[in-house]
Parts: structure tokens; C-alpha cells; sequence
């Protein structure tokens, strides 16, 4: 039997997924009474947003709370505050928004002054972008018609659906008295805007690339962070692997460059030369120029070869148990094979929560060349719709609609995968969605490999994959079948 306290706890951890964890996993916090007369008060400790903290704003409405931005966003939010909706609709009208890529809400002075702000769900080439791509290339063309970009580095967001904020409807104003899970439910609804339609200013480097290997693991960076320096001669690797570990948290940089400078004076252990010096001297010029490096060098370097934060990463979806099965029951013995279903059943898992796609996801011709790693894309499709569950193609193709904007003209149609459960807990490494074959390979036991996947090491185009893979993992194989 669901119970109000069930569903309440649902509803909190739905708000959760859709607007805290994508700002900021450890940001500070800005608080406002629902008072007459109370200011904004700011909360200088970087601690999580507890579930109390959630239920104060957007159930009982004690207070008003806010988040500072991340590095990487999931969301945007145009304020404006007093200027009109006209002001508003025209330069979404300019910058090409469609109805189903936006949802509006109130602000606390809507019924007075008309205030409200614009959600929208930013992506570049359909991957996460982060805070500086996003406000180079929308910034100057929002402040221009006087209204506010947000999330924001320097200014805290007023989370959607606390006190008086609730959505809009387009077509009257009104505004819409709906529960909490009702108000989620139509956030979650909204399809991804692309950036990659608007010119940035400056012109920046927005490439993605091959993703970087998984870098540090969560439980060593807290080792460091409770032992500190324990041997002469490690601290700069140490600096290295706690800057990491702060940027799979989605600080940002300048956050974490504070927080390691924060850890280096108190763990210390007089275990470095450096900061003995340092602390003779009272000069650390050497220290911060490390810490900054560091921290350029990480965040720089991570963007360009999409290697997301955690919660980041977690976001684009990931593959679940039962997908696996399917995935080894569809393509048995055949790993490239194996690793384009994988990669097609991520891209669907992603988007499939959206409303708007529950007819089926459209997937354009270049997205398939993505998935299956290669230009003649259309022989994949037809052995999933030569394939057959209950008596139907594995791969069910639907109508679509012509494509024509500054970038592209052709046919989007509209995908769906027969026999897939609806849903399930994706499985996880390191705190972090398998989003990558190579990791859900390297996941698995021998035994779930050689009999689940059916693995036949003859094949050359197995034995071409393997190679390609960790050494480890193919001596692993070797001794498995010998």
C-alpha cells in the first residue's frame, strides 16, 4: 500500500534528480523566509541539500532556497523580472525556442509586476554543456534585452516551486495550482534545446571527443582527504587526484581551488618541503600556482574529451540489468554487435522519460553513424528488424518529418525497440552509470561473459575488439577458455 509519506519521499527525490543534483552536488546554499521583509541569507558551508531542507522549500514553504551554479549545467533559466512577457517571447521567438523545448513559472511578484522565469533544457550535439559554453554563447544575447541568465557562478538560483512559484499556462497566464509531482512531471516533459544552432561569442572550441579512461576512484580521494600527506615527495600527485576527485563532484573551479588550498594548510603533516617553506615564509606563490594549474589543466582538459562528472555522467542515463540480457539474447557471440545495441539502447534510455517521446525518439541519420561507429548505419537497422520478439522487428521505425533549419535538411524518424523493459536501476561503477561498452565489459565476471554474452574468442572480429580493450581483461579471457 503507497502511502502520502511514500509518495512525498518520491516526490523529494524526484525534485532532487531534476533540480539539485544537476546544479551543484556540494554548492552553497542562499535562504530567504517567506516573510514580508526578509532578505536573502547566505550559507558559506558546502554541505549537501538535505531532504528537510527540499521539504521547507517546496512543500511547507518556510523558505525560499537557492543554488550557485556547477561546472556542467542541465538546466536554464531565463528571469525576468517586471519587463514583460513580450520582451521575453521575442528573444525566445529569435533564438528559435519551439513550445515543447520551454516551460515558464512565477515568480513571488507575478500578480504584481508579471515577473516569471523560462526553463529550458540546454545540450550541445545532444552532451551536457557547461557553465562557461553556456553563458558564452547565450549570455550577451539575453542581457542585451535587459533579462538574467541563469544558473550563475556568482548569483544563487531560486529553485523552481517554492512559495507563489508555479507554472504558467502559455495560453492565458493563469497561473497553474498543481502538486509537486505534477509540476515535475511537465519540467520533465520538455525536450533539449540545442546549442549548436547559436553562434557563440567568443568562438569556442566545442568538440567532443573520445572519452578519457575513469580517472580516480571516489574512495581514494577521501583517503586523501582524511589522511592528507603522508610521504615525502607526493604532493603534487596528490593535489592531481584531489582536484579530480572535486571536479567528478561538479565543484566549481574556483570552488575547488579553494577547498584544496583549504586541505594542503591542515593536512599537511609537515610531510612537504614546499609547504614547510611556505610556512616559514608566509609565501605559498609556489602552492596556489600548483593548485591552479592543476585545476585548469583538469577542467580544460576533461571538457575536451567528454569525461563528465559524476552526477554529470549520470544524467545522459546509462543501461540496466535487464538490458544486458536482452542485448546478450538479441546478438549472441557477436561483441560489435553487442556494443551497437548498447550504445542505441543508451541514447533511448536518456530520452525516453520525456512525454513528448513516448510515440518512439527520433534519431537523425548522423546520431545513427554515432551509435553504430560507422557509415553504413543501415545494415545494423535491418538485422534488428530482421530480429524478432513476440513475433515483431526488434527494431520498430516510425514516420518522420523533414528537417530544415541553418544546419541540417533531412529525415528525422521516430525509433522504438520492441521487448526492452520500461525501466530499471542502471547499473553502476564507482558511483558512476556504465555508459560505455568497454566498462560494462570490463563489469562483468568471466563466467557471465563466456555464458551469458556467449563470447567466442575465433571469431576475428571478437578477437579484434578484445585487443582494443585492457590487457588485463584479455589475459583474464585467455585463461577463461583455455
Amino acid at each position: 500500500m503507497i502511502t502520502s509519506v511514500d509518495n512525498q519521499q518520491k516526490d523529494i527525490a524526484d525534485y532532487r534528480q531534476e533540480f539539485i543534483t544537476p546544479l551543484n552536488f556540494k554548492g552553497s546554499h542562499i535562504y530567504k523566509s517567506c516573510r514580508k521583509g526578509a532578505k536573502w541569507v547566505h550559507e558559506k558551508r558546502y554541505n549537501n541539500v538535505t531532504d528537510g531542507m527540499i521539504v521547507n522549500h517546496a512543500v511547507n514553504y518556510k523558505y525560499w532556497m537557492g543554488l550557485k551554479s556547477g561546472h556542467y549545467i542541465n538546466f536554464g533559466v531565463i528571469d525576468q523580472d517586471g519587463i514583460g512577457i513580450n520582451k521575453l517571447n521575442e528573444l525566445t521567438s529569435d533564438l528559435n525556442f519551439k513550445d515543447y523545448q520551454i516551460k515558464d513559472y512565477s515568480s513571488e511578484s507575478y500578480l504584481i509586476d508579471g515577473s516569471s522565469h523560462r526553463y529550458f533544457r540546454p545540450r550541445y550535439n545532444g552532451k551536457p554543456v557547461t557553465y562557461y559554453q553556456y553563458s558564452n554563447i547565450l549570455g550577451n544575447k539575453i542581457r542585451s534585452k535587459g533579462l538574467e541568465l541563469f544558473p550563475h557562478t556568482g548569483l544563487g538560483l531560486r529553485l523552481p516551486f517554492g512559495k507563489d512559484q508555479n507554472l504558467i499556462d502559455n495560453e492565458s497566464g493563469a497561473v497553474l495550482n498543481l502538486s509537486l509531482s505534477q509540476n515535475i512531471e511537465l519540467m520533465r516533459s520538455i525536450e533539449d534545446y540545442p546549442l549548436e544552432t547559436i553562434d557563440p561569442e567568443p568562438k569556442l572550441d566545442l568538440k567532443y571527443h573520445k572519452s578519457l579512461s575513469a580517472g580516480i576512484r571516489t574512495a581514494r580521494v577521501q583517503e586523501i582527504l582524511e589522511q592528507g600527506i603522508i610521504n615525502y615527495g607526493t604532493r603534487h600527485n596528490l593535489l592531481k587526484e584531489l582536484v579530480i576527485g572535486k571536479y567528478r563532484e561538479n565543484n566549481n573551479p574556483e570552488i575547488t581551488k579553494r577547498q584544496v588550498r583549504q586541505w594542503i594548510k591542515s593536512k599537511h603533516n609537515g610531510m612537504s618541503h614546499t609547504v614547510n617553506k611556505a610556512l616559514k615564509t608566509g609565501k605559498w606563490t609556489e602552492i596556489n600556482y600548483d593548485i591552479n594549474h592543476l585545476t585548469e589543466w583538469v577542467y580544460n582538459t576533461f571538457n575536451r574529451e567528454s569525461y563528465y562528472p559524476d552526477i554529470t555522467n549520470n544524467l545522459e542515463g546509462g543501461i540496466t540489468k535487464t538490458d544486458t540480457q536482452f542485448i546478450a539474447d538479441i546478438f549472441p557471440r557477436s561483441l560489435p554487435d553487442q556494443r551497437k545495441l548498447f550504445n542505441l539502447i543508451c541514447y533511448l534510455r536518456t530520452r525516453a522519460r520525456i512525454k513528448h517521446n513516448q510515440a518512439g525518439i527520433k534519431i537523425h541519420s548522423r546520431q545513427w553513424m554515432n551509435i553504430t561507429k560507422q557509415g553504413n548505419y543501415q545494415s545494423f537497422q535491418r538485422k534488428l528488424m530482421d530480429k524478432r520478439v513476440n513475433g515483431r522487428p526488434v527494431l520498430i521505425k516510425g514516420s518522420g518529418y523533414t528537417v530544415q533549419s541553418k544546419y541540417s535538411i533531412g529525415e528525422s524518424k521516430r525509433y522504438t525497440i520492441n521487448g526492452l523493459e520500461p525501466s530499471g536501476d542502471f547499473l553502476k561503477q564507482d558511483n558512476r552509470h556504465i555508459t560505455t561498452w568497454t566498462d560494462l565489459i570490463k563489469s562483468e565476471s568471466i563466467d557471465s561473459l563466456k555464458y551469458k554474452y556467449r563470447i567466442d574468442l575465433s571469431n576475428r572480429w571478437n578477437l579484434d575488439y578484445m585487443r582494443r580493450m585492457d590487457i588485463n581483461i584479455l589475459e583474464s579471457f585467455n585463461q577463461a577458455f583455455i
